[in-house]
């Protein structure tokens, strides 16, 4: 009966392909047409410009379900590009194919820092340092990390070097196009990438040149001596696109293709489809990577590269292997996917200097499922996880005098249930102020509790006022200034007691001696420990104080508190 099921799956997969092939077979040809104002416009505005692999894969696998006419197009598309002169790079590894006139010529530019204005490279130039960026994606992925290096393609191209072939047509930044197949879903390859990188590219000239070297490079790895499965295109797309940052940290092409993600976490982690396209989830690798970084530097890298020792060994699915190449070395992939939630919340203005991604300041804001007030909401939450998908539950209440803003951060680690359709994890979750029957405790003032089938499968962290549950302090009342005395070149800020109040914000005064103001402004009240507002010791007028006392006011829920401070220079 499971075989039969599993052969109806297939075959039901194989009828939605062949619907998609006209789309397919367009968006290829219009992929890898010379540009034109229109094609630019239209690529342009397609999710999935960045990089030509993936159609160009799927269609290369499914060449005998093409029309004859449509073949022969294809086919003129594939064949390697006749170009005018090529150089060989200078590790000896790549041959650089490319025009020295004409639409394919190479015309990269750069960016000069000092002056902050772009510079244009000549031909010469732009190819060596093309050269130089391949041979660093070969030092990195191969010699540093520990990846097969792509097979050898006998004379195509001229002798056995990986080929790359410069051009205006490259399918979006690049492509690695599939060549003959080796046998076990393997292939020799070679590359094309975008001549210029002007015009609709988020990255421009040579550093975009750059992270296409890493990413399209990784691909060629991955098809020539692990594997090429259709159904994983999101996890060849999620590495390679690692990679770039890997192996050229300064560029961050990354950050453009994140947004959809952020967007809708609750879409499961493995879709190819609907604004999903693998390159907006390459933060997971780079979570991997920068979680172990610090303790032992090799781990998130050989966690990465054992999963796809995995699918090619063990011919397991992407997300399979994953699970268990960590579970290979001792992690749960439930622990750390909700982990991964954690890290998603904390960047752009909630980012935690010295902690979680290093580069989180510049990613934007993750978009909760749901959002509640607690006092009128109807208890309990029912919602339905996708397999794989992060879950964001916005609940805020003001019973305890504050405004709070608890975030129910709800993964699914369910991996089998992405390999077929219709495996959500249904739950009802409850949160209360006061303990009750099954629930347990999220701080000091906040109770939950989690039911439903499978629920097993779902990991649960909490975050209360931008702080983790587990870190929350709850915020108590003060009477004192401090520090006390202030002295400016020691202290960044000055804290004022204050009293709660539901719009989170507090009056602050501050007055001379002689009772002149010299300051007031409505500051937000602290969200975690003392009930304080902090005032950086400048004036209206944005100066620094004399020495002497002063008198302050606070003012909140219509209640003062007032004394006097002292500030010295």
């Amino acid at each position: 009966m499971l075989r039969k099921t599993i052969l109806i799956l297939f075959l039901f997969a194989e009828i939605i392909f062949s619907q998609n092939l006209d789309s397919l077979y367009k968006e290829f040809i219009l992929r890898n047409s010379i540009p034109n104002i229109e094609t630019q416009f239209q690529i342009s505005e397609s999710e999935n410009n960045k990089c030509g692999f993936s159609l160009a894969a799927s269609i290369r696998t499914h060449l005998n379900e093409f029309t004859s006419d449509q073949l022969q197009k294809i086919e003129e598309i594939f064949a390697r590009p006749e170009m005018q002169k090529s150089i060989v790079s200078p590790s000896g590894i790549f041959r650089i194919h490319f025009d020295t006139t004409g639409v394919n010529k190479p015309e990269y530019d750069t960016l000069d820092i000092l002056n902050n204005v772009r510079i244009k490279l000549d031909i010469n130039e732009s190819v060596r340092r093309l050269a130089i960026a391949f041979d660093s994606a070969y030092t990195y992925e191969v010699e540093i990390l520990g990846y097969i290096a792509p097979p050898k393609d006998g004379t195509f191209g001229g002798d056995d070097k990986y080929d790359i072939y410069v051009t205006s047509s490259a399918g979006g930044y690049g492509s690695t196009n599939l060549d003959d197949e080796i046998g076990d879903n393997k292939y020799i390859s070679y590359i094309k990438i975008h001549n210029t990188f002007t015009g609709s590219f988020y990255t421009k000239g040579i550093e975009a040149a750059r992270v296409t070297a890493a990413h399209e490079f990784h691909h060629a790895i991955q098809v020539g001596n692990y594997i090429y499965r259709d159904s994983d295109r999101f996890y060849y797309e999620l590495t390679s696109t690692s990679m770039e940052e890997f192996v050229f940290d300064h560029v961050n092409d990354y950050y453009y293709y994140m947004k959809s993600y952020f967007n809708k976490p609750s879409r499961r982690f493995t879709r190819f489809d609907d604004g999903n396209d693998g390159y907006d989830v390459a933060l997971w690798n780079i979570f991997l990577k920068e979680k172990f970084g610090s303790e032992t530097p090799n781990t998130g890298d050989e966690i990465i590269k054992k999963s796809w020792d995995l699918m090619s060994e063990k011919n397991q699915k992407a997300i399979v292997a994953l699970q268990n190449s960590l579970s290979h070395f001792g992690f749960s992939f439930s622990d750390l996917f909700n982990e991964f939630g954690i890290w998603l919340y904390f960047t752009n203005n909630r980012t935690k200097e010295n902690k979680y991604f290093e580069e989180a300041s510049f990613y934007p804001l993750v978009k909760n499922s749901t959002e509640i007030f607690l006092e009128s909401s109807k208890m309990p939450i029912m919602l339905s996880c996708e397999p794989t998908s992060l879950n964001y539950l916005l609940i805020k209440d003001n019973s305890q005098g504050l405004p709070d803003s608890i975030f129910a951060i709800l993964s699914n680690s369910d991996v089998n249930g992405t390999l077929t359709t219709g495996n959500n994890i249904d739950i009802d979750f409850t949160i209360e102020t006061s303990s009750f029957d099954g629930s347990f405790e999220i701080g000091d003032n906040y109770f939950a509790k989690i039911v439903g089938n499978n629920s097993n499968y779902i990991g649960h962290s909490y975050i209360i006022n931008n702080e983790l549950a587990s870190n929350y302090i709850e915020r108590t009342n003060v009477d004192f200034v401090y520090p006390q005395p202030f002295r400016y070149e020691e202290f960044g800020n000055i804290c004022f007691p204050t009293f709660a109040d539901e719009s989170g914000k507090s009056e602050l005064y501050i007055y001379s001696a002689d009772m002149n103001l010299i300051y007031n402004n409505s500051l937000p009240i602290s969200v975690s420990g003392k009930m304080i507002v902090t005032w950086n010791g400048l004036d209206n007028n944005m100066n620094k104080l004399a020495s002497g006392v002063y008198i302050y006011v606070t003012k909140a829920n219509d209640k003062i508190k007032k004394g006097k401070f002292v500030i010295l220079k």
